[in-house]
């Protein structure tokens, strides 16, 4: 009986030790990112007959489980992915806004002088000083132009190097989830189904940093690995294989990068399938607001330049002889190659 009594003492000990272990583990990793509290679950040995009845034998650990809730996990992904999108969509925008508001570089100050100008010579249309600042707020217009178009260009060229970094951090982030995926399948596998709890918030910490790139969904294997998939079902990493994502230049036009997988030499351009994330607001920047910024700068220089032009070729100057045009020809074999 002794015996007995002692080795229910010890399976209480036992169990208690672990409680102890995984309290200590809990505090301990408290302020890490990422980490998931874990608590020991306990069960009754089995009790023997002992002729009378059934006589308890002590207490056993079951399991160590973190405390996670896969709705919850998923649910913050999906919110990262949302936040990411906007922010970097709001932060780009308003650095297009702050630009053309800008009195000093944007169009409404050089189109307020340059109309100014025109107004002063039409009030004194023989005045050589008039006329002569009407040239200077020309050239001035101009550069406007011309400069809003290289601060536009400058955007374009930022936007494919964020596209190239995202690109490189959204394959390394894959062989880090495929490696995880090993290790959580070879650990699940010698404990007989228990789950590694710290492998499993390393591999949810960084399908969270992915999700803030990208928009993700993930599946579940019977063996513990998890399938990641971006865009429209476009499959990231399955099992232990993760696939390369490379930006390359645009089929249609160079001077935009695309998204593309890279597979054994073979590439597939998905960046029309692709949303969510910072990823995504970067592409949306770039479709929704810095194209059209381009068309419509291109639309207003042109409009002004040729009504000018027009203008001028209908009017005569100081020695009776038919206006030059103001403004060079958008369209001339020059301004095309430059």
């Amino acid at each position: 009986m002794g015996t007995d009594l002692l080795g229910i003492a010890v399976s209480g000990l036992k169990t208690s030790q672990a409680q102890i272990s995984t309290t200590g583990h809990n505090i301990t990793n408290a302020n890490q990112e990422g980490y998931s509290r874990q608590r020991v679950n306990v069960g009754a040995n089995q009790a023997l007959y002992v002729g009378v009845g059934y006589a308890g034998t002590g207490v056993n650990t079951q399991s160590i489980e973190r405390i996670a809730s896969e709705f919850v996990t998923t649910q913050i992904r999906l919110d990262s992915t949302s936040y990411s999108q906007i922010d970097a969509f709001s932060q780009k925008i308003g650095q297009v806004d702050s630009l053309l508001s800008n009195e000093a570089v944007g169009l409404s100050g050089g189109l307020s002088s340059f109309f100014g100008s025109m107004q002063a010579a039409t009030d004194d249309p023989t005045s050589i000083p008039v006329r002569q600042l009407i040239m200077a707020e020309s050239d001035v217009l101009a550069q406007r132009f011309n400069s809003l178009y290289g601060r536009f260009n400058d955007s374009n060229n930022f936007i494919n190097q964020e596209i190239d970094a995202i690109a490189g951090m959204i394959t390394s982030l894959s062989g880090v989830i495929a490696g995880l995926n090993e290790a959580i399948v070879d650990a699940t596998a010698r404990s007989a189904g228990q789950p590694p709890n710290d492998l499993l918030d390393e591999r949810d910490a960084a399908l969270l940093q992915l999700s803030e790139l990208v928009s993700v969904t993930t599946f579940k294997q019977s063996d513990e690995a998890v399938n990641v998939f971006i865009g429209n079902g476009q499959p990231l990493v399955v099992g232990q294989v993760a696939t390369r994502v490379e930006a390359i230049a645009g089929q249609t036009d160079g001077s935009r990068f695309d998204i593309a997988f890279v597979n054994q030499g073979n590439t597939q351009v998905i960046t029309d399938q692709l949303s969510g994330g910072s990823l995504g607001g970067v592409l949306d920047f770039r479709d929704d607001v810095l194209d059209r910024a381009f068309n419509e700068l291109g639309r207003i220089a042109l409009s002004i330049s040729q009504a000018m032009n027009e203008q001028q070729s209908i009017g005569l100057d100081l020695n009776g002889n038919f206006g030059v045009p103001l403004f060079s020809d958008i369209n001339q074999p020059q301004a095309m190659t430059d």
